[in-house]
């Protein structure tokens, strides 16, 4: 009889027939003794109505008993080996803190250490800068009183119908514009033919960095809003002159422009550069290189940039071989203003990447013997809110609050509110100041560079190197 298929059967029957083999009875018992064990189950094996013959007995003893000494020496080696094996060090309790001897990564820095830097960058309101005594470039106080006289009321009046249509919907969600945001003045700045299309342009910004806002953006959403107003003046009416620059993958080159911050107060991170933009020049000092978004710049003829490359076939040094603090396909670029941009409520301060490209620009003219008083407007985006800083290079030995002891100083004078995108009245506003700055580049920044660099260039060619 086929033992397996008879106790299969009676299994699926759940009988015992009385004609069952005592092989059926053993495996009955070894299936039992399987479940236990699988199941950990505490109660008696149950035995099968017969008894197997001693030799199944036997034979099953036997497996039983190597099963338990297999456990039993399983259970002494385990033990062993817990024995043998060395104690644990205890762990080391975590400090919490930084500690003397730790340097700052470059994503730390804090606009107070570039005062540390070679040459000092110095953060400073106008206010301050008149209370230590310190005379300010005409050129820089020429642009921050055009910004400051700015009126608040600085929407075209000639929108005002257009304004109060807009709020008259049906459930009168909207709120109208209060009348002293109008002014009559305002549209002097605007062609006639374009406030209907400005209108719609910020209604647009405005709904967008509302969006932008409400979702968390990234920054390269709020970077697109920014795009879109530099652009508004790239196009018109200034279109012919200016330019806009992305730049975010452009580094500061040659490195000799960057500031140089003493190496300990940076973490070496064992590579040339590390993940922050820090050069580590075999313990002589690092270069702090910083990357930053945007900027604007002039539109050369082709007569200009002939000159200018004439020049650059004088020069020795072929990284030298730019208008600006950077090398390659930009070198032709003349920026005049640099932006860079955050989202909302980001941690890292936007201020220290505009310091650091000013402070290499400056070192940039002081290289070919240009005007370092003249200044550099850099323009910081939180989100919503844009403000302005200008920069200008201090040239004098005076010592100030025991910080200052180089005869090169980059002075951040700011913030100046510009406007924000989070209202209308003052998107209107961000509008008029962003115009200011852009005429501002294609006219008194022109006259710089002409005066500057294209005559320059026409002394290195005619001279040779200056």
């Amino acid at each position: 009889m086929d033992t397996g298929h008879s106790t299969s059967r009676a299994l699926r029957s759940g009988k015992t027939k009385a004609a069952d083999t005592a092989d059926e009875g053993f495996v009955l018992e070894a299936g039992e003794q399987s479940k236990q064990a699988f199941h950990g189950s505490r109660s008696p094996v149950r035995r099968s109505a017969r008894q197997p013959p001693a030799g199944a007995m036997s034979s099953q003893m036997s497996l039983v008993q190597l099963n338990d000494l297999s456990s039993r020496d399983s259970e002494a080696t385990s033990s062993k080996s817990r024995k043998e094996s060395p104690e644990k060090t205890p762990s080391t309790p975590r400090r919490r803190g930084k500690g003397l001897d730790q340097g700052l990564k470059g994503d730390q820095l804090v606009i107070a250490i570039l005062a540390s830097c070679s040459p000092p960058i110095l953060l400073r309101s106008i206010e301050k800068v008149r209370q230590l005594g310190y005379d300010i470039p005409s050129r820089v106080i020429e642009l921050h009183r055009l910004l400051k006289n700015v009126p608040p009321a600085n929407i075209p009046l000639t929108l005002q119908k257009a304004y109060i249509d807009d709020a008259d919907t049906p459930r009168k969600s909207k709120e109208p514009l209060a009348d002293y945001n109008y002014s009559s003045s305002a549209s002097d700045a605007w062609p006639a033919a374009r406030l209907e299309q400005l209108k719609g342009f910020l209604d647009h910004i405005t709904e967008t960095a509302e969006f932008n806002e409400n979702t968390n953006a990234q920054e390269r959403q709020w970077g697109s809003v920014v795009h879109h107003i530099l652009d508004a003046f790239a196009t018109w009416p200034l279109g012919k002159s200016i330019r806009t620059l992305n730049i975010e993958s452009i580094p500061i080159e040659p490195y000799e422009l960057r500031p140089n911050i003493d190496s300990s107060t940076l973490s070496q991170g064992g590579s040339s550069k590390d993940s922050s933009g820090v050069d580590n020049d075999e313990g002589k000092g690092t270069g702090i290189s910083k990357l930053i978004d945007w900027a604007m710049t002039l539109k050369l003829s082709e007569r200009e940039v002939l000159r200018i490359s004439r020049a650059f076939t004088k020069l020795d040094r072929p990284l030298e071989r730019s208008v600006n603090q950077t090398f390659g396909n930009l070198s032709y670029c003349p920026l005049f203003l640099l932006l860079e941009v955050k989202k909302s409520n980001q941690k890292t301060d936007p201020r220290i990447q505009l310091a650091i490209w000013a402070s290499a620009a400056f070192t940039k003219y002081n290289m070919h013997g240009w005007d370092t008083s003249f200044p550099i407007p850099g323009v910081t985006v939180n989100g919503h809110e844009w403000e302005l800083f200008l920069f200008y290079e201090q040239n004098d030995s005076v010592e100030s609050e025991g910080i200052m002891d180089s005869k090169r100083t980059t002075i951040m004078m700011g913030p100046t509110p510009l406007g924000s995108t989070k209202s209308l009245n003052r998107a209107w506003h961000l509008l008029h100041k962003m115009h200011i700055l852009m005429e501002w580049g294609a006219k008194q920044y022109r006259t710089w560079f002409e005066d500057q660099v294209l005559v320059w260039a026409d002394r290195v060619v005619k001279e040779g190197r200056i």
